[in-house]
């Protein structure tokens, strides 16, 4: 959880109030990082295999491929 945690740091200036989602690949596989931020906290973050399908207020941030 680590690196999920240093890329939501990382990545902090396009994360906006409430529902955030991140969709790409890590180590070649579908990933989408969910971030609730609220206030300048961030209240959640959550990583889901493949792309999710949840419904969100925002479009998804891409992000490309990740080694990790």
């Amino acid at each position: 959880m680590s690196n999920v945690k240093g890329f939501v740091i990382d990545n902090q200036q396009v994360l906006q109030q409430g529902d955030n989602t991140f969709i790409g690949q890590i180590n070649g596989f579908d990933k989408s990082i969910k971030v609730y931020l609220y206030g300048t906290t961030v209240r959640s973050m959550n990583m889901y295999p493949g792309v999710s399908n949840r419904i969100s207020v925002r479009p998804p941030i891409k992000y490309g491929n990740l080694k990790w």
